[in-house]
This record gives structure tokens, sequence and C-alpha cells, in this order.
């Protein structure tokens, strides 16, 4: 049977079609914007970030070292996910977190995510 994810167009076994569609790199994505009901391929997901909320998103291609200067915050202050996409189209993003100590010190975190097919049934 045929993937039927857009620009996808593997053919899979009936009894692994479920599995490769949850997997498939063309499955749709939904938007990470609070309440956007924005859902489709990491392609045009990066596309309506950058236009619908001007997010910039950035390629980075895998196997190459590079050196990131990420401004992290202090609370209150809203923290805005990084994006970025790899060789093959696959979507990640960046998330900071910032706490602060009782001794006046600021402790940053990074979490890394990739973002996959939301897993809903497209037939």
């Amino acid at each position: 049977m045929e993937c039927v994810h857009d620009g996808c167009g593997s053919v899979v076994a009936y009894n692994g079609l479920h599995d490769h569609e949850l997997a498939c790199p063309h499955g749709p994505c939904d938007c990470t914007e609070a309440g956007c009901d924005f859902a489709a391929s990491p392609a045009a997901l990066i596309a309506h970030l950058r236009k619908i909320y001007s997010i910039c998103v950035d390629m980075i291609p895998y196997g190459t070292a590079m050196a990131f200067i990420i401004q992290v915050l202090a609370p209150p202050e809203p923290r805005r996910p990084v994006f970025f996409y790899g060789n093959y189209g696959t979507v990640f993003v960046l998330h900071t977190y910032t706490v602060h100590p009782e001794n006046g010190c600021v402790l940053a975190s990074l979490s890394v995510e990739c973002v996959r097919a939301c897993g809903r049934s497209t037939r």
C-alpha cells in the first residue's frame, strides 16, 4: 500500500502501513504556537512558522560542528523557542529554561525536540 502523506510515495506492506505513517517524515506536524490548528508536512510547517509568525528557521547540516549563541531571558520574559531543520527536512525545536536559585546565579538548560507527525489518521 502507498503512504498517504504528500511527498512520500513509499509503498509498504499493509501490516506495516500504520507504523510507517506514524514515522513518515512527510506526515503532518502540528504548529507549535498556542491556539494555532495548522498541521502539515515538516517543510510546510517551516514555511508556516516563517510566514505567519516571522520565526527564523535555519538549516543545520548533519555531521557539522556549529557554535550557537542563544540569549536566555530571565523570567518573566517570554521564552521563544528556536527552530531549525536538518538535511532531510526534519524539524527540531530548541527550548531554553532558566532557574534563579537563592544565591542570585542564573542557571540555564537547553532541550532539543524533534518535531514529528502528530499521529492522527489521514484516511
